[in-house]
Formats: C-alpha cells, sequence, structure tokens
C-alpha cells in the first residue's frame, strides 16, 4: 500500500515530496495485480552479498549489513524490514530479486482461490397441526 494514498492528510502541496521520500525508504506493497504480492525497498548503499533475506511463517525479513574499516575510520550500515504477507499468497512461490536501482522486489503468487459453486438448497415443507 502505498504512503501517497494517505495525500488527503496533508492540506501542503509540499508534502508530497515527504512522503514519497519515506515510501522510498521504508518501501512500499503494490496493489497485486494479476494475482501477485509485491514488495519494492531501497537498499541503497549495499552490494549484494550485504544483503540477506529470510522467510519464517507469514513473515519475509530482509537484512543488509555493511562494514568498512581504514586505518583511520570504521564504518558500518544495518538495515532491516520486515514484511508480513497477506492472507491467501503462496509461501512456497516467494522469490527476491535486485534491479538496477538498488531496490529489492519481493514478489509471490496468490493462491488460486476456487470460486463459490452455485447450488441450489432444497426446502422441506413442513404441515402443523394446530
Amino acid at each position: 500500500m502505498s504512503l501517497l494514498l494517505f495525500e488527503p492528510l496533508f492540506d501542503s502541496p509540499l508534502a508530497w515530496p515527504e512522503l514519497q521520500r519515506l515510501e522510498r525508504e521504508l518501501g512500499a506493497v503494490e496493489s497485486a495485480k494479476y494475482g501477485e504480492f509485491k514488495y519494492i525497498c531501497n537498499f541503497q548503499g549495499f552490494q549484494p552479498s550485504d544483503i540477506s533475506v529470510h522467510h519464517e511463517g507469514d513473515q519475509i525479513m530482509l537484512e543488509a549489513q555493511h562494514k568498512h574499516k581504514t586505518r583511520h575510520e570504521h564504518f558500518e550500515r544495518f538495515l532491516k524490514r520486515v514484511v508480513k504477507l497477506p492472507e491467501g499468497v503462496d509461501k512456497e512461490s516467494v522469490r527476491c530479486e535486485m534491479n538496477e536501482k538498488s531496490e529489492i522486489v519481493v514478489r509471490a503468487q496468490k493462491l488460486a482461490i476456487d470460486e463459490p459453486q452455485k447450488r441450489s438448497i432444497p426446502i422441506t415443507f413442513k404441515n402443523s397441526k394446530l
């Protein structure tokens, strides 16, 4: 779900850039088009070798840790995101990719849910004697 959907809460047009920045930093769940769940999160500044993705129960955990040490300084950066998979998502179909903008994209297919079948329910009539 995009944070931009909450725009009516902000009267100022200056709020849009702030909402867009928050969405880039926190990640965004896109609407499930074509039967697919999709979550996008920015991992700029991390190498693919710094990033790990784990699946536990109905949660996806994305973690990145980068350490850089020189003679005069020590630099460490850590990022963690936990995403709850919505109901109706096939947990076995979860896959992850990193695009050229250093965004991690998590995708999962929705479970095929059979349409409820229409059936007739017979009506029984009982005579009641008063």
